[in-house]
């Protein structure tokens, strides 16, 4: 994922053991959820359910997908509650 054709949006790391799924927004999204896998891996992710799943079903169980792609920055919390709520 090169970072020079990253996005503006809205991305989610999944569970694929049990489909419960982590969402949030960033100005550039690759490197973002490339930086959760790190500090997963790392054992030192700041949401600690995220990490405790993580920790429980192995880096094999959890993959990153972008959702949306924006545009620019301002529907970005509205999209993401969104996601999040519905």
């Amino acid at each position: 994922m090169p970072y020079a054709e990253d996005f503006i949006g809205i991305y989610k790391i999944v569970n694929k053991a049990t489909g419960k799924c982590y969402v949030g927004q960033s100005q550039r999204v690759k490197k973002r959820i490339k930086e959760h896998f790190r500090l997963l891996r790392w054992n030192k992710h700041p949401n600690k359910h995220l990490q405790n799943s993580w920790n429980k079903y192995g880096a094999d169980n959890f993959v990153g997908e972008i959702e949306v792609i924006c545009s620019n920055t301002d529907d970005l919390d509205m999209i993401e509650n969104a996601f999040i709520s519905g």
